[in-house]
């Protein structure tokens, strides 16, 4: 094994040698922040690559999720990464999609979309799920979810919860919504009128995955449709607050555009993809609206993002952070940014990154302390097809 680095300590890897790089980058406006990596953890290995990952906030501490071929794993952490139990199956893959959220006492919520495949007779569908102690004590079941689908949303506030996913249907790629009560219904009984599944997104376009922000009251739901003029790739980016019309809130020139939403002590910002000028490469744009959904100015460009996944963001560290995959060569890093009021970056670019291997899948959240806690995951390798799954922490002072 090859020896550890990082850029100010190395972290004891037991499964591989993460090197946590700092790129250049120009400082903004404020006060620069110094930043350092705590020790990385190893949570698990999976069968060749992961679906996707999650991270929990759960009383004073956290729960990794993870979906793989091999199922939907949980693990308890701490802020800085680290184990506090044993590693839990919860059931089978989901991978079309995963969010989750804590409901105390030790319950999780769980929206699971696994796909289908009408084809071969195998119905899809999103399940969501509640867990106490590892075992299922309350289910729901939706549709459609097709053989394509590759995003869910849930915001829980009080006993009721939303859920937006996409439905993968092919020739289709809706986006669906659905609001319940938690608790209500007997198992499968998610084609009541009361809560009947409905169409979110615009026909004849293909929607994208949706991301949620709760925001008070309320939760803002923010997707991306794209569609070809041309031959070339058109889009835009849209907030719904749950009422009226979706608001417009960017046009793109890019078929992935990944949006997603959070608020800094200023205003909400959406963050989204495009490919514009003169950039040869995607890039991750960041644009402040209002509390009526309305852009207040244009969009800051925050830097490279040209993986097929979009960035998460969430406050932290005195301003908003994003956790970014993007590529380097034929390898994906994952790139954490914070930005200050301006939109601009307070820190040189901090990456987790492996010599020839590839993270496409992370989380990250904001510990109580102001730390950055990051979650990724690799893909297997044809040397070792175990996929390990790695979280650590990031402190800027």
């Amino acid at each position: 094994m090859p020896p550890l680095r990082h850029a100010s300590r190395g972290p004891s890897w037991r499964a591989a040698a993460l090197l946590v790089l700092a790129s250049l980058g120009a400082c903004a406006s404020e006060p620069p922040l110094r930043c350092r990596f705590g020790e990385g953890h190893t949570l698990g290995a999976v069968h060749l690559a992961y679906d996707d990952v999650r991270l929990v906030a759960e009383g004073a501490g956290w729960r990794a999720l993870w979906s793989a071929p091999d199922g939907l794993f949980a693990r308890p952490i701490d802020g800085a990464g680290a184990p506090t139990g044993p590693t839990r199956r919860l059931g089978a893959r989901c991978d079309g999609g995963l969010d989750a959220a804590a409901l105390g006492a030790g319950a999780l919520l769980v929206a699971c979309a696994r796909r289908g495949d009408a084809t071969k007779g195998r119905p899809g569908a999103l399940v969501l799920l509640r867990f106490e102690e590892g075992v299922t004590t309350w289910r729901r079941r939706f549709d459609p979810v097709g053989r394509d689908a590759r995003g869910v949303a849930m915001a829980v506030r009080g006993d009721r919860v939303g859920l937006a996913w996409h439905d993968g249907v092919p020739g289709s790629w809706q986006l669906w919504f659905v609001e319940v009560a938690l608790g209500s219904a007997p198992e499968d009984a998610g084609a009541e009128a009361e809560d009947a599944p409905r169409p979110l997104s615009s026909s004849g376009v293909s929607a994208g995955a949706p991301r949620v922000w709760v925001d008070g009251e309320r939760a803002l739901w923010t997707w991306a449709e794209t569609w070809l003029e041309a031959g070339y790739p058109h889009g835009q980016v849209l907030v719904w607050s749950g009422r009226g019309l979706p608001q417009r809130v960017a046009e793109v020139d890019f078929e992935a555009p990944a949006p997603d939403l959070a608020r800094d002590g200023r205003s909400l910002v959406v963050f989204f993809r495009d490919h514009r000028r003169p950039w040869r490469r995607p890039q991750l744009y960041a644009r402040r609206v209002d509390d009526g959904l309305r852009p207040m100015a244009p969009a800051e460009r925050v830097g490279r993002a040209n993986h097929r996944r979009g960035a998460v963001a969430f406050p932290c560290a005195g301003g908003l952070a994003a956790v970014i995959p993007r590529t380097w060569d034929e390898d994906v890093l994952v790139g954490l940014q914070v930005l200050d009021g301006q939109l601009e970056g307070r820190i040189r670019e901090q990456q987790i990154y492996e010599w020839a291997a590839r993270f496409p899948v992370a989380d990250g959240a904001c510990v109580g302390d102001g730390a950055i806690l990051a979650l990724v995951g690799a893909e297997g390798r044809p040397e070792a097809t175990r996929a390990p799954l790695h979280a650590m922490a990031l402190r800027c002072e």
